[in-house]
């Protein structure tokens, strides 16, 4: 069966708006086709579809894959908005949001705590205003121990933290650290390691290889940033965590003639709560916390 057919609007193919939205939030035809399960020949004829559809050009293909015209990118936002409220339309029908109500308790770590979930509580807030929030951050392995004894209904955590089997996990995305200066640090600085306890593998690998001499142990990401935004040495810092203060040229990648890729100790975030706890409000905030995470990751 083909794809699409021409006869229809384009009101009726919601899927392929979806489809299009991964394409421009892989910035690959082939990594998008991945993630859907769908061959790449099938992907390009959808985006064909509809730039025949709007006679417009949505996507330029480049060496690394694909960028957005000035008219895909009003379509990507625009499609974005139909899906979640078409979204929001099957939640509220599926679990019934009208009783949805009481607190869901969920722990996490520091940084995702700021970086995702406010404008998720301000979500749930809006789709379903009797259910509340209430969020702990602290280490993966205090927040999956809170989880055991049911003093959290939710988790969202490190690979690292992944020993105890009374939960369901399930894996939303991989980061990796990196090495990240100010620009207008000075080169005494560039021997001070600045870290966060949870790499000390990669920690011990990038002292013995790069020269560190000194180092500066933190409790959490945050305050390795923040020290390093302040040139106070080089930081070892997740790269979704970095790319805020890249993006306002407070930091850079830390370059170093014996660095090749400047990527170490890969970890996968996973989403985990108890096997045997049922409830629509815990069922709707975990689906809901995996598909946000999902789209978060790839942006």
């Amino acid at each position: 069966m083909e794809i699409y057919e021409n006869r229809m609007a384009l009101k009726d193919h919601l899927n392929k708006l979806e489809y299009f939205c991964k394409v421009a939030e892989s910035g690959s035809i082939q990594k998008a086709s991945k993630k859907i399960g769908i061959s790449q020949p099938q992907l390009s004829r959808v985006v064909k579809f509809l730039e025949e559809e709007l006679e417009k050009q949505l996507i330029i293909r480049i060496p690394s894959g694909i960028q957005l015209t000035l008219d895909g990118q009003k379509l990507y936002e625009s499609s974005i908005e139909i899906i979640k409220l078409a979204n929001n339309i099957e939640k509220k029908i599926k679990y019934n949001q009208a009783v949805l109500k009481g607190e869901i308790r969920i722990g996490t770590y520091d940084s995702i705590a700021r970086y995702f979930f406010p404008d998720f509580i301000r979500y749930i807030k809006t789709t379903a205003p009797d259910l509340s929030i209430h969020l702990e951050t602290g280490k993966s392995d205090h927040i999956l121990e809170k989880l055991k004894k049911q003093q959290l209904d939710m988790a969202i955590i490190v690979s690292e933290a992944k020993k105890l089997k009374p939960f369901h996990f399930r894996p939303i995305y991989q980061d990796s650290f990196g090495l990240y200066r100010s620009p207008t640090q000075e080169e005494d600085f560039n021997n001070k390691l600045i870290y966060f306890s949870f790499p000390q593998n990669e920690t011990e690998k990038a002292m013995k290889h790069f020269n560190f001499n000194e180092t500066i142990l933190c409790d959490n990401l945050e305050t390795v940033r923040s020290l390093t935004e302040q040139s106070m040495g080089v930081g070892l810092l997740p790269h979704r965590v970095a790319k805020e203060s890249v993006l306002v040229k407070k930091l850079v990648p830390f370059k170093h003639p014996k660095i090749k890729n400047n990527a170490f100790d890969f970890h996968d975030i996973f989403l985990c709560h108890l096997k045997n706890v049922e409830s629509n409000e815990i069922d709707f905030v975990v689906s809901e916390s995996e598909r946000f995470l999902s789209i978060w990751s790839e942006k």
